[in-house]
């Protein structure tokens, strides 16, 4: 029918990016071309790092673009910030089920329960050095992530240590401010 489907989307501080039938768009097509698949590598073009993989979706911190590929790797494209913690080698046959961003870093969550974090770490958002136990879920805030276990109750949080579950960096439930406009 030639209609394309837009597989996910994802914005930086500046940017959007689109998904579109396993293939990166984005109105600054020429910023995402360079693709790395650690930090501080010299890059690769975008269509020579894909070959025949498809991009399965896309989450973006304020500076970079994290892609989850059809093989289950990760790369990314952008820069972050000098010092930041290096992303994660896998086990074999672990692989990411999901990602989220903060503003400057990356949380996840493997196919066997463990978290993994990278980038930016000035206020401690990638110290995953606490989690102990299994988790089901994670979660990221703009300077700290969250860890739900089996049972759905949260087994950790790390980062900046002013924030409470569900409230805004001045202590407001977010909740309340999204049901009440």
């Amino acid at each position: 029918d030639g209609k394309s489907n837009v597989d996910d989307f994802a914005f930086t501080k500046n940017d959007m990016v689109v998904i579109i039938d396993g293939k990166l768009e984005t109105a600054k097509a020429d910023r995402y071309q360079t693709i790395h698949a650690v930090i501080g590598d010299e890059g690769y073009p975008l269509s020579d790092y894909l070959g025949d993989r498809k991009i399965v979706s896309a989450v973006a911190d304020s500076t970079t673009v994290c892609l989850m590929l059809s093989d289950n790797t990760i790369c990314f494209s952008g820069d972050f910030p000098a010092q930041s913690v290096a992303i994660p080698v896998l086990s074999d046959g672990e692989y990411f089920v999901k990602i989220c961003a903060g503003d400057h870093h990356y949380t996840a969550l493997s196919n066997k329960g463990r978290i993994y974090s990278w980038g930016g770490n000035i206020l401690g958002q990638c110290d995953i050095s606490e989690i102990k136990g299994t988790a089901s879920d994670v979660f990221a805030g703009a300077n700290q992530s969250y860890v739900i276990d089996g049972e759905g109750s949260l087994l950790a949080k790390w980062g900046h240590r002013g924030y409470i579950f569900g409230t805004d960096p001045n202590g407001a439930s977010v909740f309340q401010r999204i049901a009440n406009g």
